[in-house]
């Protein structure tokens, strides 16, 4: 009798230890995780930098998150700057966040909407003033990753824009990385110091493109 007291003693020992520790684990994980941004809106911006980044009328800068235009100096600089110059002019704005609302630089980075009914980052694709640039943390688990690699391939299959200008040297075999979304040419050093059983390969770079893979800043494929 006395032993299987002890067995349900210790049974009843075990489960609630079991339930503090779930308990404890969830408090944990509110604590490290980072709260959710609510969506902003404001009218119009003050001031356009580039193709991808602005200053809204309380004086943030604005990053467009998951897109990449044209630096100063390259084709479609000017363009891409123009084009978002013009549709967010003095029109709604609402900008939605991912888990990283903020980059090194202090800026938001976000998906924003103009009037509730144009995609600023999704717009910019279609016309081939931009390309997809993802990040494993914010993109992997967006609402938004498939429409906006969806936008990059209407621009690529048509040429527009950046998709129309020539290629860059072609090499036999082109190394993508799926942890970090960027794909290399081999002698890139960023294939040169990875376990290449963990990148896939390619014979051409528009197998990346179609996937939204970005080229390398480095190597540029």
């Amino acid at each position: 009798m006395r032993r299987s007291s002890s067995l349900t003693s210790n049974r009843l020992f075990f489960l609630l230890l079991i339930v503090a520790l779930l308990i404890l684990s969830i408090i944990i994980k509110k604590h490290i995780e980072k709260p959710s941004r609510p969506p902003i809106e404001k009218t119009g911006a003050a001031r356009v930098i580039d193709g991808d980044t602005f200053v809204d009328a309380d004086g943030r800068k604005i990053r467009l998150l998951a897109i990449d235009t044209p630096e100063k100096g390259e084709p479609y600089y000017e363009d891409a700057k123009d084009e978002l110059k013009r549709i967010i002019g003095n029109r709604r704005l609402r900008f939605e966040f991912g888990p990283e609302s903020t980059d090194r630089y202090g800026r938001l980075l976000a998906f924003v909407f103009a009037d509730d009914s144009i995609f600023v980052n999704a717009r910019l694709l279609e016309e081939g003033l931009a390309r997809t640039y993802f990040f494993e943390e914010n993109m992997l688990t967006s609402p938004y990753a498939d429409h906006l690699c969806q936008s990059q391939k209407v621009a690529l299959h048509a040429g527009l824009g950046i998709w129309s200008l020539k290629e860059p040297r072609a090499e036999t075999r082109y190394f993508g990385n799926p942890r970090t979304l960027r794909f290399h040419r081999p002698s890139c050093n960023s294939v040169e110091h990875s376990d290449t059983t963990s990148l896939l390969r390619a014979a051409n770079r528009d197998f990346f493109l179609e996937q939204c893979y970005s080229p390398c800043r480095n190597c540029k494929p």
